[in-house]
């Protein structure tokens, strides 16, 4: 069985690597990284990787970049998480 190929690229800032939730993100997103690399010069750090929210990439295509966008919904067990993608280059 053959993996589709939804790979993508997004930038996170320092502070939000601090940030316990950047896990809860991630594991919300079914994200497995394959590189991570901080960028000094813009001062954020690059995750590269797949994931189910990205769009399948066929081999020798470049790999998007997407912005995610995360919101909280209040329900009645609590808190939860919701986490989109959106392409931007």
């Amino acid at each position: 069985m053959k993996l589709e190929q939804r790979y993508g690229k997004f930038f996170v800032t320092p502070e939000m690597v601090r940030d316990p939730i950047l896990s809860d993100i991630l594991a919300k997103m079914k994200f497995i990284p394959t590189r991570v690399e901080f960028i000094f010069h813009s001062d954020r750090f690059e995750y590269t990787g797949s994931s189910c929210l990205f769009n399948i990439v066929e081999t020798g295509c470049l790999i998007p970049t997407y912005q995610i966008e995360i919101s909280t919904i209040s329900t009645q067990s609590g808190n939860e998480i919701s986490v989109s993608a959106e392409i931007i280059e």
